[in-house]
């Protein structure tokens, strides 16, 4: 009887694992990461470019501690055979403006929340 019993219990629950079916619901903003990303302005001041490699009309100027979304990032190939070197750019987009900055001026991440946190920690270094 209790053989019987544990038996019928467990084939119950494969039976109702194997048919159940739940539906996969995904957050509105992938936490995986996506095409934007959120930056600050690690420099003083920061002047973006209409182009990479700071070619280009200058444009906005921006100051440390700036949060921006960075939409594209990019490489751009300098000299040639063994002397080739790749500096990477970030196309940013702020309230004011747009345009492309050096990797090096700007700290990504993935959410805006961890911008801001590093927001407060560069403006607080930046006091001292």
């Amino acid at each position: 009887m209790k053989l019987n019993l544990a038996s019928l219990i467990i084939v119950t629950i494969l039976v109702t694992a194997c048919t159940r079916q739940e539906e996969l619901i995904l957050p509105p903003v992938s936490t995986l990461g996506g095409d934007n990303w959120y930056g600050i302005v690690n420099t003083a001041y920061l002047r973006l470019n209409s182009q990479m490699g700071g070619l280009g009309e200058a444009g906005l100027t921006l100051r440390g501690g700036d949060i921006v979304l960075v939409t594209q990032i990019r490489s751009l190939a300098t000299g040639s055979g063994n002397s080739r070197f790749y500096s990477d750019y970030y196309f940013v987009i702020t309230n004011d403006g747009s345009g492309w900055a050096a990797s090096e001026q700007i700290n990504l991440f993935n959410h805006r929340q961890t911008a801001e946190d590093a927001q407060i920690r560069f403006m607080l270094r930046s006091n001292n």
